[in-house]
């Protein structure tokens, strides 16, 4: 490339950055934006500064595709005897997983056999994750209702609160919620109800149960394939599922995402100030937080650490493998300190990694030199406590005896890679 070419592309490089400077929002703390990029919207969660979450999806003004949390009258489509499964129709031609041993008294609307489930059976069933690679989506007839502060559970009828509320209050809430026991459903209270006002918290639980009681009077009414429940959009569930304390702003830019959003949270009572609207002058909000930048990123096989160590992220059909390298960490004299250093970031970094590449199912890291038994239990409790943060169940399991961490987390939405390589739609 010739000289003057070369300084071309530097000046324009010095011009963007003085524009990025000078139109910066102020930095403060938990943020979560919400942007749209063509056909694509993108959700962005920024924790304590640092990019965590990375949502893609697709804009459906509409809403007629199926999404995690429909729930729709099925039919039963084939049964899998051998794998204790069955195959369930939402719509014509479009076949879900169904785990028959996991539950056991689904809410039909047509029965028509003696055996606990037939083929032709029209039955309740609530979209439970998507579609990924080869794999189908999967329903459950475990259906559930979520709110801000509260899930409303059908078929489990027991009543829970969160682990992350402290223990005494966990108990308080424990002891509160007795009164809304019953034999047809059952309730959690989630993170935000430690800290929400009772009066709130009660009257989300009125209406969710005043949703679960319109879907069963009018469910054996509606004809196979109706959507009998929609789930709210993505990007309104990425605000529910944050806890409302941290979560200090919402920017958007769109016109219309910011009157949907504002009356989501009006409805909800919630302080509509964490809400901005972002003025665009020279830059999208996309472009000015390098989300196309970050989303690269966020799909390479190789990420480095601060101290100069970094993680291979791989996958296969069956799981995902994280491998940890020294790289170009050469710090100190003493390899075993030098090891548990490089070790010790790449827990927190795989952590992150794990919740902003939305991976999931069964996920093997390999730590370096992890042989000693005290280092191990000392390095599984802080993984323990960096995954505890990610609203998504993640459990670290043991150690093989090959040295290898098991992890699983809940399979919910496709991981970042697939929405990338098959496209959000």
């Amino acid at each position: 490339m010739k000289s003057w070419k070369k300084w071309l592309i530097r000046k324009k490089e010095r011009k963007v950055q003085k524009v990025l400077q000078a139109e910066r929002v102020p930095e403060m703390g938990n943020k979560l934006i919400i942007t749209q990029n063509g056909a694509q919207l993108c959700s962005a969660l920024f924790v304590e500064e640092e990019l965590t979450e990375l949502h893609l999806t697709e804009v459906d003004l509409k809403r007629n595709k199926a999404a995690v949390g429909d729930i729709y009258v099925g039919r039963v489509k084939k049964i899998q005897r051998n794998l204790d499964a069955a195959f369930i129709e939402i719509a014509p031609h479009t076949e879900c997983y169904y785990s028959m041993k996991q539950y056991k008294t689904p809410f039909f609307t047509k029965k028509i056999g003696k055996k606990p489930l037939c083929e032709g059976e029209e039955l309740l069933v609530q979209v439970s994750r998507e579609a990924s690679g080869v794999k189908a989506p999967s329903v459950t007839t475990g259906f559930n209702l979520a709110g801000k502060y509260a899930v409303l559970t059908y078929e489990n009828t027991t009543l829970g609160v969160s682990g992350k509320i402290e223990l005494e209050k966990k108990q308080e809430l424990k002891e509160w919620l007795q009164k809304f026991r019953n034999s047809s459903y059952g309730l959690i209270l989630r993170t935000n109800a430690g800290t929400a006002d009772r009066t709130l918290v009660e009257e989300e639980i009125r209406q969710l149960i005043g949703i679960y009681k319109r879907i069963e009077k009018t469910a054996t009414h509606r004809p196979c394939f109706s959507r009998i429940y929609q789930e709210e959009p993505e990007y309104i569930r990425q605000i529910r599922n944050q806890n409302l304390e941290k979560l200090e702003e919402i920017i958007v830019e769109e016109d219309w995402l910011y009157e949907e959003i504002l009356q989501y949270l009006k409805t909800g009572n919630q302080d509509v100030s964490c809400l901005r609207k972002y003025r665009k002058e020279t830059l999208s909000l996309h472009k000015l937080y390098n989300l196309d930048q970050e989303i690269q990123k966020a799909t390479q096989e190789k990420v480095w650490l601060k101290n100069g160590g970094y993680l291979v992220i791989q996958h296969t059909e069956a799981l995902h493998v994280i491998d940890v390298n020294s790289g170009k960490y050469i710090k100190g004299k003493d390899a075993q300190k030098t090891y548990r250093k490089i070790n010790e970031e790449a827990a927190k970094e795989a952590a992150r990694q794990i919740r902003l590449r939305n991976l999931s199912g069964i996920i093997l890291i390999d730590f370096i030199n992890f042989s000693d038994k005290e280092e191990q239990q000392d390095l599984l409790s802080l993984l323990e406590r960096f995954v505890k943060k990610d609203p998504i169940p993640t459990n670290v399991i043991d150690i093989t005896k090959l040295h290898l961490v098991e992890l699983t987390r809940k399979k919910v939405q496709r991981p970042l890679y697939e929405c990338i390589q098959f496209g959000v739609c």
